[in-house]
């Protein structure tokens, strides 16, 4: 710590900030906090600890005329609103060149203890306080690295038979390296207790970089500051991804879809102003069971790519495993790197099929008003049911999963109309009335049991149920895409 005497003109918080700032290095001030250059990335510098080495700098401060300067509560407060003031920082978000655009875009760039690396090149470049960036990894970039055995074989010892999980983690380790959301999803691996998730998420922690991690619970994601955590981190690792039924699951959907989806969020903050912009953290989960969202549009189980784990280590373990695999960064660096390459060519992530039986049952158990959508009802644009009788079909089918609420009708509605959004509700006249209908939707007859129907069969069959005879004459609905009939004669409405 410098110990000189610091000169001053005057007793004043502007002054003593211009001059704390010259002795303490590159200050900026972004989203309410200060940080700190370190020679590598800028670290966030608390008010707390800012406030302690400044009482300890005023105390080396003097004034022209000899007279020693002593810190006290008010002063250190004026100090350091005019730090943040000297300091404030207009951008966006983290990693950004500050002044001009610098020769490698920003999210290109990786900070490691020996340099930038490019992650497109695999250049090394020198560290810059222009570069403005919040997180680095803590080993050194090695690009003649050698090729990670240890790690691969431990990799093939959980998906022996299964490359296409092995390759969809690399491209995911890959992308948790960069501020790259584009392809909009989050990752859950689902397996047996002691099957090696754990011992993938602290690796991925090392590769990533602490400062780019987090490591929330699911809960906490709907609680009022659960997603303070998250600003300027690319990963969050939830290692045990388990909701209880305290848990409001309605707003950990919402934050997921959100955060995933790339919208622009306004993140509360304890004792500090709200932060308002696009979250860049990538959510990789890690259970022994699915977890239990709630989501009638399903749109939250369509943002997984799901890894199944079949295998425990259960009484097998290795205690030192993970001190082994660490010892291969530099080589699973490169590894990660190569699985980026290969997604930024391809251009999206894929689904391994160990994993597509989970997908649906994430759905399924996600969405039940989806299910009872595939298993009761056909959805096509020509057919119709009453609303009541609907809502009775869905009540009697609740009780057959054992699900004690079922809701009210509105509930149902709301549901019903997020799933299938192309359903709608008419009211057509029926005799002295009128009857609340779904248009777009009808329930399974007998005939529909064990067959897959297509459009011009759904079609054909709502037609005879519309119907009606005048006469003795048939009439059916007038469309031109109407199967023909089996009766002799019909006649358009």
């Amino acid at each position: 710590m410098n110990t000189a005497t610091v000169m001053l003109q005057a007793k004043d918080p502007l002054d003593i900030a211009v001059a704390y700032r010259l002795d303490g290095g590159s200050y900026v001030c972004w989203q309410g906090e200060l940080f700190r250059w370190n020679g590598i990335r800028y670290v966030s510098f608390g008010n707390d600890a800012v406030r302690s080495d400044l009482y300890g700098f005023i105390q080396r401060c003097e004034l022209a005329t000899g007279t020693r300067i002593t810190p006290n509560r008010r002063l250190v407060t004026d100090v350091i609103d005019a730090l943040q003031a000297l300091c404030f920082l207009d951008i966006p978000r983290a990693p950004w060149w500050l002044g001009e655009e610098g020769a490698v875009p920003a999210d290109d760039l990786l900070a490691c203890a020996n340099g930038l690396v490019n992650l497109r090149t695999r250049e090394l470049l020198e560290p810059s306080p222009l570069f403005f960036n919040t997180a680095a990894v803590g080993f050194d970039f090695d690009p003649s690295a050698p090729k990670p055995e240890r790690w691969i074989e431990f990799l093939s010892s959980i998906w022996s038979d299964d490359q296409e999980s092995i390759d969809a983690l690399a491209e995911w380790v890959g992308l948790a390296l960069t501020d790259i959301t584009d392809f909009q999803k989050a990752l859950l691996i689902v397996g047996p207790k002691r099957s090696g998730k754990g011992t993938i998420l602290r690796v991925l922690r090392e590769i990533a970089g602490h400062p780019n991690v987090v490591s929330p619970t699911l809960s906490s994601l709907g609680l009022p500051f659960g997603l303070q955590s998250l600003i300027g981190r690319r990963v969050g690792i939830v290692s045990d991804a388990r909701l209880s039924h305290r848990a409001d699951m309605a707003a950990v959907a919402e934050n997921l879809l959100r955060i995933t989806g790339q919208d622009a969020v306004s993140v509360p903050r304890k004792f500090l102003p709200d932060w308002h912009g696009q979250l860049t953290t990538r959510f990789i989960l890690a259970t022994n069971e699915l977890p239990g969202f709630s989501d009638a549009s399903a749109a939250l189980a369509s943002r997984f790519i799901v890894l199944r784990m079949q295998r425990s280590f259960f009484g097998h373990e290795d205690p030192h495993l993970t001190e082994k695999l660490l010892q291969e960064l530099p080589g699973i660096f490169m590894w990660a790197l190569d699985g980026l390459d290969r997604l930024r060519e391809r251009g999206r992530l894929l689904q391994p099929r160990s994993g597509q039986e989970l997908v649906d049952e994430l759905e399924a158990s996600t969405s039940p008003i989806g299910e009872f959508v595939r298993e009761r009802c056909i959805v096509s644009p020509t057919t119709w049911v009453a609303c009541d009788r609907l809502f009775d079909a869905w009540r009697e089918w609740c009780r057959e999963q054992g699900r004690d609420h079922p809701g009210t009708v509105q509930q149902f509605g709301r549901q019903l109309r997020a799933a299938c959004p192309e359903i709608r509700i008419t009211q057509p006249r029926i005799g002295g009335g009128r009857e609340r209908r779904y248009e777009g939707i009808r329930l399974r007859s007998s005939v529909d049991v064990g067959t897959h129907w297509n459009a011009s069969e759904t079609i054909a069959h709502d037609a005879k149920d519309k119907s009606k005879e005048r006469n003795g004459v048939v009439c059916v609905p007038s469309r031109a895409n109407y199967e023909p009939i089996t009766e002799k004669e019909s006649t358009p409405c």
